[in-house]
């Protein structure tokens, strides 16, 4: 049975771990997995929406709502009129929205001051949220022995030097090619340990000046599962369960959200960007009849998906490494999702006007085909289904990250 959430105070624990939803938490809950499965005690710290994800594993968690500072008055006034601010999706709980918003809000108070931090609330919203006071009382709090998060920035990176600040020994695993994340990972003072997706980038934060003693070459353990043969299985259940045609063409859709602006660059975004990419994939459909649109939209967007004749939703209950192997062509911009289709073998369109571009490189490096103006999306579609060119890439038909990340954390364990 899943597990209760509760913050874990006096109980001792190994493993901490700090992790928002979508790739990050699917990177960072094999190796909860494993670790609880070997016998030492772990809790996750679910931030957000990795809730969705989190409460269905039998792994000890608590989320913001659960932490002592989310029953501060002031917090509370704050997170419910921030709240009323933003748009509620119901992906995640209100009362778990109140408690995030009104603690981080705290911080950022805590930090600058009232009349600052609402100004940085005005300009960017939760992107400027850091919540270090927050984490550093939690960490002080908990002690575990060890602490493991990704490279996302606010919480995850707080609770990253957070951890440095109490002395406790971080990992941080990131999950891709962590570009624009490098500015503060290539501090040696940023985590003990980085665990990275490949070569190119290892030798990419050693050339910035990190430690090479520091960084491990492991994979991400998100996508080890993509070629078990049970991932198959169910995907061509799930093509039975939607009553796909054989002989129509599937594309599928996986939005992520755009943000007004860049949280590091301060790049300009097109928050109305997912919708736009919609709007012009339905209208592909419904001129095509021989296309079928699935449409899988990111965990902290709205679920809320019309549906109509050969346009269905993608529910999130069904693990992307399943759902990766129904389409003939996957479109995306900027996510997880891009390297996913290239371990795959999928045909790929790459949105390149996303304000997250130049994080995930992925036309530049020859994974799918870009597209830079929406208005030549739909040609690119054509070109793409008609090429009858296979699908070139160098993806391993099995991955052993999992393997690799709980090798390294042992010998780490070993040596402290």
């Amino acid at each position: 049975m899943p597990q209760q959430n509760i913050y874990p105070i006096n109980q001792e624990i190994d493993f901490l771990f700090v992790s928002y939803g979508g790739g990050h938490i699917r990177a960072l809950l094999p190796v909860a997995e494993k670790l609880k499965s070997d016998g030492y005690r772990v809790f996750i710290f679910a931030l957000t929406t990795a809730l969705h994800e989190v409460i269905k594993t039998n792994i000890p968690f608590f989320s913001y709502k659960d932490l002592p500072h989310s029953k501060n008055g002031e917090s509370l006034m704050y997170g419910k009129k921030l709240s009323a601010e933003i748009e509620n999706n119901g992906v995640v709980d209100i009362n778990e929205t109140i408690a995030y918003l009104g603690i981080n809000f705290i911080d950022l108070v805590i930090q600058y001051g009232k009349k600052e931090a609402k100004k940085l609330w005005d300009e960017k919203g939760r992107q400027n949220f850091y919540p270090i006071n927050t984490m550093n009382d939690v960490l002080n709090q908990l002690q575990p022995r060890f602490l493991i998060s990704t490279n996302s920035p606010r919480s995850e990176k707080a609770a990253i030097i957070a951890a440095k600040n109490a002395k406790i020994t971080s990992i941080c695993l990131c999950d891709l090619l962590i570009i624009p994340e490098s500015k503060w990972i290539k501090d040696k003072n940023f985590a003990d340990y980085l665990f990275v997706i490949n070569d190119q980038v290892k030798n990419m934060l050693i050339k910035l000046g990190r430690p090479e003693k520091d960084i491990f070459v492991t994979g991400n353990p998100a996508f080890d599962s993509i070629y078990d043969p049970d991932n198959i299985l169910k995907a061509n259940q799930y093509k039975k369960s939607i009553n796909l045609d054989s002989s129509k063409k599937i594309i599928l859709y996986a939005s992520s959200p755009e943000p007004k602006f860049h949280p590091f660059n301060g790049k300009v975004g097109d928050e109305e960007l997912p919708d736009k990419i919609e709007k012009i994939l339905r209208d592909y459909a419904k001129d095509n009849k021989d296309i079928v649109l699935i449409l899988r939209r990111h965990p902290s967007q709205n679920q809320n998906v019309k549906i109509c004749e050969r346009v269905v939703k993608s529910d999130l209950d069904t693990s992307f490494n399943v759902i990766v192997h129904v389409p003939d062509l996957i479109i995306q911009a900027a996510s997880t999702i891009g390297m996913q289709a290239y371990l795959a073998n999928k045909l790929l369109i790459n949105i390149d006007c996303s304000v997250f571009n130049e994080d995930t490189p992925y036309t530049k490096m020859g994974i799918g085909v870009g597209v830079n103006a929406l208005e030549d999306l739909s040609k690119t579609i054509d070109k793409v289904l008609n090429s009858n060119s296979e699908v070139s890439v160098e993806a391993k038909s099995y991955t052993k990250a999992l393997t690799n990340v709980i090798e390294k954390i042992k010998e780490i364990i070993k040596s402290i």
